[in-house]
């Protein structure tokens, strides 16, 4: 908010570069940087914590954490946080309602104090410090007053009585407070030494002002933190009475070895409690288990449904569901590395990790189903559906099975394959609500916790017996249960401890972790370091997009569901349509009545609104808009993610605040999208990166669907401002410069979502959504007239295709499709969607041939006889400017303003072998796309003859100029003969050959002329190693060797000066 702030004060010249520097956090309030020993602090209210995070500037000079631990536990609702580094504090305040307080911290955390007390302040809110004269200034909304006291907590003063007081800051000068108050929207200044109070304007049209900061150095003195860490693996502060001047910590879970280093190999066990893990030692020793454990350096969700950890290219991760947040996710037990594998779910509940092939397994308690993601969070599967409530899970690496519980109203024990096959039901008896299961793998004991029963129970796989473990009043209310070397360890939401007990004495518990408030209800539990098992299953060698699934049988490969294998690769089977969705990009069939939806494999997105596609080169393109937004693209199977453009507030034009709308010229090759925060439209053409980003459209209100008509030459685009309406852009010169605007449909406009385009209709379709009425319209291009097609729910993404429209409904949280005139409406998948793209073609031939059909009837080689049309039809169906048809390099058709091209090759003209290119145009951009077809083997019809030779063979010819060229034969016909007396007496031989040169350009034109070459009779003197009249199998013209020879149109003759050898020759006489 310093960052908003200053931007708005400042004079505008310079934008601000905002970027995130910690993520997944709870609720952060007040914030502190250290730039001398390169530390951040902050407080979160959620966590009820003080945090501390060590930063660093990256190689872009963005600030960057590295780890991160909390360091001040059990506050209530801690906001304002300062640091003194020189002076080797941490203050904070904390507006508890039962202990309000400004305290005071060593660097680390440690040494707290209390400065001012709950009977002085009443909501003290923000502070800041007076270095050099050792004072804390801070503000308390309660009281409405703003005091300065000693670093000491001494010398408590009264500086200003205020209203509502936020956050405050000192000048640099140190003359002036400035502070904001809620009763007023602008910041104040406080003069320090007279007391008088001056308005500074502002242009914010903010009710509240919330920080404020200043710009000052305060970094008075040099630490040893300032260079290479000070020898710290982790974190250092700055003690100026060590030795080193400097001391090392570590983050929660971790050992410091040789004063500097921080070590995680020591197995500690992790509970979940609301708001944060806490870790411990494995000890049944506790003394006072309400102060054990310590808060992992990870910013828990409110509510944790299940855990498990896992080691994943040497770190060491928990992996665990959130019911708050409705996620699935995995961080590293230093917090530092973090990613959401699946969200979205309506209640998550159990989750267990395959240490073979780090597949995540996790279960959905209200839509009762069991689902699989890899730890990137590229593939999800649908693993089981159909149960009740999904409960705990449980992985079998001995096997390779997994177990899970349902806790509906038929409660039941139950496994599946790791692949998702072979389900059976294990327990069906002496079970209420089990919801969660632990596994011992080397006795083959499952163990579960009963909560209504109030009981843990077991059953032994191989004898297939059920038993009851504890119950009875060594319970309360278990919930989580982990198994680990002969002792299962459990959570209870009635004594809100973690307890454990050894399987060999289960009547003796002890309580390892304990806390007292009403609201720390613990949840699961397990280790830092997984359990240990030699498997025989196998290991994984997939190659992407394939994955791997461990399953009785061993590790195999498989194609994220809705795919299809292709050999080695996996493919979409079209046609379909994409969907964005928040966190991912969707494929939902068209075909039939059974729409699969499949997950494009891509890591998790953040917040997706729209999608294109690129038929040409087979390209997915999206907008994530979450700060920074960026526009990314990537093919179907997840290879080639690219970042194409990202938001930076320092340009002066097209920053990508919130790239609403997504458009792709693919005549151009230029991507546009719309920017609902900066209301431009703007571009880049991705055959000409070099030309960077271009402004397309400015001085727009709140502009969102857009679609490009390269054929008319237009760009269409929703605008749903103040003024709502369908307007249309020329791209006359190829989108360069600002084009103008004319308003297609203005009336009956509320919130006009998106925009399409069926170019077989020549017809305009946009969706309008509002309280006013939710619609689909269309406008025929050509008469210029509007209709509304038909009524729908809350609109966001519309496309269109064959004659069907598909849209995403937000109020129904679906995807429909219906015909063009609103007819045969139904719904395809049931999630919420956002942007939406139909598929029409893909996996036909069209596809990579660069948006230009080419088809060959009957076929793309030629056959004797047989005659063949070339049709050259431009796609999408637009009518392009210019099509040409082009044979070996010579143009011999054209057609201007039409969508297709025909030409037929003739069965007996031997000029019309060759190499045929269609081309089209259709603006100034000069990106003609072309496609090649050859015809290679016409044979020229001739009077009857008895024998026929068919030869195959490749002529090399030595020319006589500087490069050389080689042929193929491609067909030989042999012709009687007759002599003067009308006796038949040789035939003639004719080859058609396609000719190369040494850069593999096919050449054109005769190759000189002569006399035939005559295969005489027998006994003949002309020719007699050749006996045409025995029906020889092979013929081999070894005696053409070293002649003479060149090409004449209908044969190969005799009398050239160019040297020619037939290497190869054989074929059955026909």
């Amino acid at each position: 908010r310093c960052a908003q702030l200053t931007k708005i004060i400042g004079d505008g010249s310079k934008g601000m570069d905002i970027y995130t520097v910690l993520s997944n956090l709870n609720r952060p309030e007040g914030v502190a940087l250290d730039s001398c020993s390169e530390l951040l602090y902050w407080t979160d209210v959620t966590d009820r914590m003080v945090w501390m995070a060590r930063i660093r500037w990256n190689n872009d000079r963005h600030l960057e954490a590295l780890y991160q631990r909390p360091i001040i536990t059990d506050l209530d609702k801690p906001r304002g946080i300062a640091v003194d580094s020189c002076a080797e504090y941490v203050f904070f305040t904390d507006w508890s309602d039962t202990n309000p307080r400004v305290g005071r911290s060593s660097l680390d955390g440690s040494q707290v104090v209390s400065l001012v007390s709950s009977s002085i302040v009443v909501q003290p809110n923000a502070l800041t410090l007076h270095r050099e004269a050792r004072l804390v200034y801070f503000g308390d909304s309660g009281s409405k007053k703003i005091y300065s006291v000693n670093y000491d907590g001494t010398n408590l003063r009264l500086v200003a009585s205020v209203a509502n007081v936020f956050d405050i800051a000192l000048s640099c000068s140190k003359e002036y407070l400035y502070y904001t108050d809620w009763s007023v929207p602008f910041p104040r200044r406080l003069n320090l030494t007279d007391g008088s109070v001056q308005n500074i304007p502002v242009t914010s049209q903010e009710k509240y002002l919330f920080g404020i900061c200043s710009f000052c150095d305060n970094c008075s003195c040099q630490t040893q933190c300032k260079f290479r860490n000070g020898g710290c693996s982790h974190f250092c502060v700055p003690s100026f009475n060590d030795t080193l001047f400097r001391r090392c910590s570590c983050p929660s879970g971790f050992n410091l070895r040789f004063q500097s280093t921080c070590s995680d190999n020591v197995e500690r066990l992790v509970s979940s409690y609301p708001r944060s893990f806490l870790v411990s030692p494995f000890s049944t020793n506790v003394k006072n288990p309400s102060e054990a454990g310590n808060p992992l350096s990870v910013s828990s969700p409110t509510a944790i449904a299940s855990m498990d950890s896992t080691i994943y290219r040497g770190s060491k991760y928990l992996v665990f569901t959130s019911e708050t947040d409705r996620t699935v996710e995995r961080v590293t037990i230093d917090g530092r590395f973090r990613l959401t594998l699946a969200s979205g779910l309506p209640k998550p509940h159990g989750v267990a990790v395959d240490q073979l092939t780090s597949n995540v397994y996790y279960s959905d308690a209200q839509l009762g189903f069991i689902g699989l993601v890899d730890f990137e969070g590229r593939y999800r599967v649908r693993c089981l559906s159909g149960l009740q409530r999904a409960g705990g899970l449980a992985f079998d690496h001995v096997t390779g099975y997994l177990y899970y519980t349902d806790f509906g109203p038929r409660p039941m024990i139950g496994r599946v394959d790791g692949d998702c096959s072979n389900h059976s039901i294990i327990v069906k008896t002496s079970l209420s609500s089990p919801v969660h299961i632990a596994l011992d793998q080397t006795r083959r004991v499952l163990y579960w916790t009963d909560v209504r029963l109030r009981r843990i129970g077991s059953y032994n796989i191989q004898t297939k017996t059920v038993a009851m473990v504890l119950s009875g009043i060594q319970l309360g209310y278990p919930f989580g249960i982990y198994y680990k070397d002969d002792t299962l360890f459990w959570t209870d939401w009635v004594t809100k401890c973690v307890h454990s007990s050894s399987v060999m004495s289960l009547n003796q518990t002890e309580k390892l972790i304990c806390r007292s408030k009403r609201t720390d209800i613990p949840a699961d539990v397990t280790s830092t370091h997984p359990v240990s098992i030699k498997s025989t299953l196998g290991t994984c060698s997939c190659m992407p997009p394939k994955f791997c699934l461990t399953s009785t049988g061993g590790v195999i490969c498989r194609c994220p569901s809705g795919y299809q294998e292709d050999g080695n690769k996996c493919r979409l089977p079209g046609p379909f349509v994409l969907v964005a969705t928040l966190a991912a990009l969707k494929a939902v069939s068209t075909k039939g009545s059974n729409h699969w939806v499949a997950t494009i494999p891509l890591p998790p997105q953040r917040k997706v609104l729209a999608v294109e596609y690129d038929y040409r080169d087979e390209l997915i393109f999206w907008t994530d808009v979450e700060l920074p937004s960026r526009i990314q693209s990537a093919r179907f199977d997840g290879s080639e993610l690219r970042t194409l453009v990202t938001h930076i507030p320092t340009r002066d034009v097209c920053q990508l605040c919130s790239p609403a709308g997504l458009a792709y010229d693919w005549v151009c090759r230029c991507l546009y999208w719309s920017d609902e925060c900066t209301g431009e439209i703007c571009y880049i053409c991705l055959n000409r990166p070099e030309t960077g980003i271009k402004q397309f459209l400015r001085g727009l209100d709140k502009p969102r669907g857009i679609v490009v008509n390269p054929s008319r030459k237009e760009l269409y685009f929703t605008d749903w401002g103040s003024s709502p309406r369908i307007a249309q852009a020329s791209l006359s010169t190829c989108s360069r410069g600002i084009s103008t605007v004319v308003s297609l449909q203005t009336n009956n406009l509320q919130w006009p979502n998106d925009v399409a385009l069926h170019p077989g209709k020549s017809a305009l379709l946009y969706g309008n959504a509002g309280q006013r009425g939710a619609y689909i319209g269309s406008r025929n291009l050509g008469v210029k007239f509007n209709v509304q097609v038909m009524s729908v729910g809350h609109l966001f993404g519309l496309d269109a295709c064959n004659d069907t429209m598909y849209w995403t409904d937000w109020s129904a949280n679906r995807v429909y499709a219906a015909a063009l005139n609103g007819l045969n409406m139904r719904p395809m998948a049931s999630f919420r969607g956002n942007g939406i793209k139909a598929v029409c073609l893909l996996n036909q031939a069209v596809v990579g041939l660069r948006n230009i059909i080419v088809s060959v009837k009957p076929g793309n080689v030629f056959d004797a006889g047989r005659a063949m049309t070339i049709t050259c039809k431009v796609f999408p169906d637009l009518i392009p400017l210019r099509i040409v048809l082009l044979k070996d390099g010579r143009r011999i058709k054209e057609l201007q303003n039409a969508p297709s091209l025909t030409y037929e090759v003739s069965k007996t003209i031997v000029e019309d072998c060759g190499r045929y290119v269609c081309r089209a145009s259709l603006d100034c951009c000069s990106n003609e796309a072309a496609v090649t077809v050859t015809v290679n083997r016409l044979v020229i019809p001739s009077c009857p003859c008895k024998k026929k030779l068919v030869i195959n063979a490749r002529i090399v010819c030595a020319k006589n100029y500087d490069y050389a060229f080689e042929g193929t034969v491609e067909s030989v016909e042999v012709k009687r003969a007759k002599s003067g007396r009308g006796v038949l007496v040789c035939y003639v031989i004719d080859i058609r050959t396609v000719f190369k040169d040494t850069k593999q350009r096919i050449l054109s034109g005769k190759l000189g002329s002569g006399e035939p070459i005559k295969i005489c009779k027998p006994g003949d003197q002309c020719c007699p190693q050749i006996d045409v009249e025995r029906n020889q199998d092979v013929i081999m013209l070894s005696h053409l060797k070293g002649k003479k020879l060149h090409l004449s149109e209908n044969a190969l003759v005799v009398g050239s000066n160019k040297k020619q050898a037939i290497n190869r020759i054989v074929r059955k006489c026909k």
